[in-house]
């Protein structure tokens, strides 16, 4: 069952090598911050 804080981590040829998850916070929340996390990678 997914959750909203948890996100695949995909490499620049689709490939996926981890993901990152937070939770804690209402899944609003937690898919924001989430979704922040990959774009600090450059996902």
């Amino acid at each position: 069952m997914p959750f909203p804080g948890g996100l695949p981590i995909f490499d620049r040829d689709g490939n996926l090598v981890g993901a990152i998850g937070v939770s804690g916070g209402a899944p609003s929340q937690d898919l924001e911050i989430a979704q922040a996390g990959l774009a600090a990678l450059g996902n």
